[in-house]
C-alpha cells in the first residue's frame, strides 16, 4: 500500500490469513504489535479477522508506558 498520505495500511480488498480461517470455522487471536493500520475502524485487527486481540497498534515504540497503550479487544 503507498504510503503518500500519512494513511496506510491494509484496504478493504486485501483478504488476510486471519479472515480466511475465521470463515472455514477456526478460531482467530493475536497477541503482540498490529502494524497494518488503525486510521480507520475497519484496519484494526478485529475488523479484519482476529476474534481476539491483546497488544499495541500504535506506530511508535511504548513499552516503556505498557500496560497503559495495550489494546484489548479495542479498548485501551
Amino acid at each position: 500500500v503507498p504510503i503518500t498520505t500519512g494513511m496506510y495500511g491494509l484496504t478493504q480488498w486485501e483478504h488476510t490469513m486471519p479472515e480466511m480461517l475465521s470463515e472455514a470455522g477456526y478460531a482467530t487471536a493475536m497477541f503482540g504489535k498490529w502494524h497494518l493500520g488503525h486510521h480507520r475502524r475497519a484496519q484494526l485487527p478485529n475488523q479484519r479477522g482476529f476474534e481476539h486481540f491483546y497488544g499495541n497498534i500504535e506506530d511508535y515504540t511504548v513499552l516503556a508506558l505498557l500496560p497503559n497503550y495495550l489494546e484489548r479487544e479495542g479498548d485501551r
